[in-house]
């Protein structure tokens, strides 16, 4: 009995690991999604209605609206403030930086699922809309809008 038992246990970490490895390697191996970038009407893509994994600031989802981040001099001070912000965090890549636009990725520490971040900064409001999004799954466990309040909070340092 104990020696099934053992063969069960054995079998079952085999499993989850064969899991997490196949996640990990999904992590690394997604796709950009085509989504990014400005819109052709001027905004960010909103997120999906039915995603707990997105946080926009131009998005009429229920879960993953939030509001833009406000900030005081020029346009080119915010998005040099941003990339400053970005480079505190562990494993960010800076995919596309161009005028009043930021496309960043952001990696998770153990599993490296990848979260592509978008800035798009509005000088004539002085507001900068934002999205926040996994690129894997329909959850992120709060990272999302966690990573968003740290930028504004650091933004209105």
């Amino acid at each position: 009995m104990l020696k099934i038992i053992g063969y069960i246990l054995i079998s079952l970490l085999l499993l989850m690991l064969a899991g997490t490895i196949v996640l990990y390697i999904q992590a690394l191996t997604v796709g950009v999604p085509s989504n990014l970038g400005i819109q052709a009407d001027g905004k960010l893509a909103a997120c999906p209605s039915d995603a707990r994994n997105c946080i926009a600031s131009q998005s009429a989802s229920h879960y993953g609206q939030a509001q833009p981040i406000p900030y005081t001099g020029s346009a080119e001070s915010a998005q040099a403030r941003l990339l400053e912000i970005a480079k505190t965090f562990p494993k960010v890549a800076i995919i596309r930086e161009q005028e009043g636009y930021l496309h960043l990725v952001f990696r998770s520490k153990l599993m490296n699922f990848p979260d592509d971040v978008e800035f798009l900064i509005d000088d004539a409001n002085k507001v900068i809309h934002f999205r926040s999004a996994a690129r894997l799954g329909k959850g992120d466990l709060g990272v999302n809008p966690a990573r968003m309040a740290e930028f504004r909070l650091q933004m209105g340092k």
